[in-house]
């Protein structure tokens, strides 16, 4: 009984390419006794009992040699369209940071307005907390408060950082007076004292926080003092580059709140979630939006909530030549056509990780949209 014999694509090239005659390729029968240890590479279909014999398809006539010429592009493309405006600003530090210490680098975006803050507030809802409270145990530590300052509040910020760099088990062991893993805490401020300072940090007045389920409700209320301090400095101190990313990222938080969110892919699993535009060369934070569900942020009646956002994100800077590289998360045809002046150009992102693509954005004013 014979068998049909299968060929490799290259080699049904190299026999069309090799042929000087017109007649049709064909594939020639092997015997049961043919010797095929020239051929052990190739595929060869089994000739078991019952199993249909593989056929190979012949190959049309070739009447000469084929050839192929390439034409070789760039792995990058430089297009870029008329309307993109020229990036005319300069990207580096806003401020002299010649003298800097460290601690300097951090004030920067801890500045003595928030401290001020932290002071006002904690003390306000330490008074509120003891004033509500009638019958406190005897050997309660929340009899032994009083006031605390900015110098304090410093203090405190500073052993919270401290304790990042030395993880221990519990916040007793900062105080061991174990010699072996003795840390300098106990040196700074007694342990006490650091326990009631934590139960009573607060950062805005629990008097004015809305009704939960209200239209003026803010999930972030807790906090939203702070924020409003801290996001505008970022910008401040520094301009960034012609190309900006915008990603989501996870701040790590195991609290009790609704909006925690669990991003297996992230490194930080467990945490709240916000969306960051930064600079693509540096990793420099810009700007964020902290994801609290549903109704994180205004959106216009008719938007997506994709396009509401990067719109968000983009806030001042409209028409000054940036490019902003996102992925197929925040692309879709109502975010490329907007009405509010911002044209986009996009390459989303693949299923394929491993290929870089990227969407390619710039604003641009309606004026030079309607050219």
């Amino acid at each position: 009984m014979s068998r049909k014999r299968t060929y490799t694509l290259r080699q049904v090239k190299d026999k069309i390419l090799a042929s000087d005659s017109d007649s049709e390729f064909e594939c020639s029968d092997i015997s049961d006794g043919t010797d095929d240890s020239d051929d052990d590479s190739l595929p060869v279909a089994a000739a078991n009992s019952g199993s249909t014999p593989v056929v190979s398809t012949p190959v049309p006539p070739v009447t000469d040699k084929t050839t192929w010429e390439w034409d070789i592009y760039d792995d990058r493309d430089d297009y870029c369209p008329e309307w993109l405006p020229q990036y005319q600003r300069r990207r580096g530090v806003l401020v002299d940071t010649s003298d800097f210490a460290p601690v300097d680098y951090f004030q920067l975006f801890f500045p003595d307005t928030l401290f001020d803050l932290i002071e006002s507030e904690t003390n306000r809802y330490a008074l509120q907390q003891l004033d509500s409270t009638n019958d406190l145990p005897l050997h309660s530590r929340f009899r032994e408060w009083t006031d605390t300052c900015q110098a304090e509040i410093k203090a405190y910020v500073g052993l919270i950082i401290s304790m990042g760099f030395c993880t221990k088990p519990t916040i007793a062991d900062y105080w061991s007076s174990y010699w072996l893993t003795k840390t300098q805490c106990a040196d700074v401020m007694p342990r006490r004292r650091f326990k009631l300072l934590s139960s009573f940090l607060h950062f805005s007045n629990n008097e004015q926080q809305p009704e939960r389920g209200s239209l003026n409700n803010n999930p972030l209320f807790k906090v939203q003092s702070m924020l409003d301090i801290v996001d505008p400095l970022y910008e401040s101190v520094y301009t960034s580059g012609r190309c900006l990313s915008i990603d989501e990222s996870i701040v790590k938080f195991k609290g009790r709140v609704f909006f925690r969110q669990c991003l297996p892919s992230k490194p930080t699993c467990w945490g709240l979630k916000e969306f960051v535009v930064c600079e693509s060369k540096t990793g420099y934070h810009l700007k964020h939006v902290i994801y609290t569900g549903r109704n994180t942020s205004e959106r216009d009646e008719g938007v997506a909530f994709t396009t509401q956002l990067v719109t968000t994100l983009l806030q001042g800077y409209k028409n000054m030549g940036h490019i902003v590289f996102t992925d197929n998360f925040y692309s879709s045809p109502g975010l490329f056509f907007t009405e509010r002046q911002v044209w986009y150009r996009c390459l989303w992102d693949s299923e394929n990780k491993s290929e870089a693509y990227a969407t390619h954005t710039t604003t641009v004013s309606s004026q030079t949209k309607e050219r």
